[in-house]
């Protein structure tokens, strides 16, 4: 994955099914570093798996990646048991950029963790080029009149 070749993404991804865990979640990362978009429907696929360190290296592979076919399974991901899955969702969401996070991650700013708030508010920042912290109040009143 570091050396970034698309060639590698094939026989990496054939290794997503494997049942390590720990084999699963580098696969994970490299191919978010190798960032070929062929391998997007296997890294969704991987944010469901059962360990949250697999979908973790999913979710920030994701967000390498870029592709808007992963917004709503990424928004899906801001709901997940592990913290660090959520933070993980939610800096993804930001790096896409797409508008269809915007939503889902104004939910994210009510995260009992406040290191949750506080990338969902990065992430929204990024997304619009508006800043209003984390203060879903205020979000909530800008997308209803965007």
């Amino acid at each position: 994955g570091a050396i970034g070749s698309n060639r590698a993404a094939q026989p990496i991804i054939a290794t997503t099914s494997s049942e390590n865990a720990k084999i699963r979640h580098h696969a994970a990362v490299a191919l978010g570093e190798i960032g070929d978009r062929q391998a997007t429907t296997t890294l969704i696929e991987l944010l469901s798996d059962d360990d949250p360190m697999v979908r973790l290296g999913a979710a920030q592979a994701l967000g390498s990646i870029k592709d808007r076919r992963a917004v709503a399974p990424l928004s899906s991901l801001l709901e997940d048991q592990s913290t660090n899955v959520r933070i993980a969702a939610a800096q993804s969401l930001g790096d896409i950029g797409d508008r269809q996070a915007v939503e889902p991650l104004i939910g994210a700013l009510n995260d009992e963790k406040d290191i949750v708030r506080m990338v969902a508010a990065d992430s929204l920042s990024k997304i619009t080029g508006k800043d209003f912290g984390r203060d879903a109040a205020a979000w909530q009143q800008w997308l209803a009149n965007n």
